[in-house]
């Protein structure tokens, strides 16, 4: 506390731990770990292959309906102490730069500014769960309750048959106003 107390600038590198204390599992928590968890539930060597493009490519329910689980208890979750602390940094001016393996979004939900290439100082370096990325197209949208009854069902997030919706970014660019 010291050393953060008495420094001009500081670089913050967090991980799943931040938000144990809200209740979410940690990747490596041993057999409570999600990594652990997605080992035995998929069979897979390595649960950490969960994660990758190639279980997602070959078996992509699966790994939306977990994904989709993760983010129901994501919905349930709040900034921790250590959350609000980071922001606190950030808007004392000594937080230069925050950066993120969580995809849970609690920093932002804490009031982080998101770094987006040019401004902000919290990187989301996996992502979020709150945005949805549609693989035909490549927009983002927000995830939502009826996505995320669509994932749960084994139907994909984003239906090209539903009434339009708004895009967060437009094929991965920031959308302009």
């Amino acid at each position: 506390a010291d050393l953060i107390k008495n420094a001009k600038k500081v670089v913050v590198v967090s991980g799943s731990g931040i938000s144990a204390a809200a209740g979410l599992s940690t990747y490596v928590g041993g057999k409570d770990g999600l990594y652990e968890k997605a080992r035995k539930r998929y069979k897979l060597e390595k649960g950490i292959d969960l994660f990758g493009w190639r279980f997602y490519s070959e078996r992509p329910r699966d790994a939306q309906k977990f994904l989709a689980e993760l983010a129901v208890a994501v919905q349930k979750a709040t900034p921790t102490p250590t959350h609000r602390a980071l922001v606190d940094l950030e808007r004392s001016g000594v937080l230069m730069r925050h950066i993120t393996l969580n995809i849970d979004g609690l920093h932002a939900q804490a009031g982080a500014s998101l770094w987006d290439g040019s401004d902000g100082t919290t990187v989301e370096l996996h992502g979020a769960l709150r945005e949805v990325v549609d693989c035909e197209n490549g927009n983002v949208y927000a995830l939502d309750d009826e996505m995320l009854r669509r994932i749960r069902g084994g139907r994909d997030a984003v239906d090209g048959k539903d009434a339009p919706r708004d895009a967060l970014r437009v094929n991965g660019s920031k959308k302009r106003p």
